[in-house]
């Protein structure tokens, strides 16, 4: 498996895992970042998330055990201001 350096902003979702059942990501920034889960391929219309500050991660963690969004199979992630970047685990 490989890494990917996804950067983001906060005026949007980026999506980090495209139709998956398990994830592994870490932020890898100095400031937190929003984790959110949505059932299909359209970014929440929630405006925050789950919180990881610098260097928290999860590693081949199940997407359901993340969040009680049914079907949970697409996560994005957003900075919680400015930049951050997120490390994501690729197929």
């Amino acid at each position: 498996m490989a890494f990917s350096k996804i950067e983001l902003v906060d005026s949007e979702w980026t999506l980090i895992g495209d139709n998956v059942a398990s994830i592994t990501f870490q932020n890898v920034s100095q400031f937190p970042i929003y984790v959110n889960f949505s059932a299909s391929n359209t970014a929440p219309v929630e405006a925050v998330g789950l919180v990881y500050t610098s260097w928290q991660k999860e590693v081949k963690k199940t997407v359901t055990d993340l969040t009680y969004t049914s079907t949970p199979n697409y996560v994005y992630a957003k900075a919680m201001s400015g930049r951050s970047s997120v490390l994501v685990e690729t197929p």
